[in-house]
């Protein structure tokens, strides 16, 4: 059996939702948008390269991996998801929250109280300044270190 998960991005440049058929809990999907959102935010200070916005980062990884299916009508999330994904980006970071739904096994005879009963199993969150200042900070020991020996 699958686990399912539905990704949604937002930001002020507009919304967008994805869907990943297996693999869809925190360790499997969750773990990938962490490193693929790391991999972003350090180009960014390693090369001086634009500031990473989220609806680019997630379209260039549904071109690259198959699994992330975009959906084009944003009207409703799939229909038996186990695992949402909401990815928000602002002025000051962008943020990865997992959410897992409740144990339902009939998604159509389900009341929506059900359907809206989820909690947030973990976060993750690059921030723009703080992720500069670590690997600004952490470049400048290196080469104190260096210059040590």
């Amino acid at each position: 059996m699958s686990t399912r998960c539905n990704i949604i991005v937002t930001s002020d440049k507009g919304i967008a939702q994805y869907y990943h058929h297996c693999d869809g809990y925190w360790s499997g999907v969750g773990e990938e948008l962490k490193e693929w959102f790391a991999e972003y935010f350090n180009k960014f200070f390693n090369d001086g390269g634009k500031k990473p916005q989220a609806l680019k980062i997630m379209e260039e990884l549904s071109t690259n991996n198959s699994d992330y299916e975009y959906e084009r009508d944003f009207i409703q999330l799939h229909g038996d998801i186990e695992f949402l994904y909401e990815i928000v980006e602002n002025e000051e970071c962008i943020k990865i929250v997992c959410y897992q739904y409740a144990n339902i096994t009939d998604w159509e005879d389900s009341t929506r109280e059900e359907l809206e009963l989820k909690r947030e199993i973990c976060c993750w969150a690059f921030y723009y300044q703080t992720w500069y200042d670590w690997y600004t900070e952490g470049k400048k020991k290196l080469r104190e270190l260096l210059n040590e020996k």
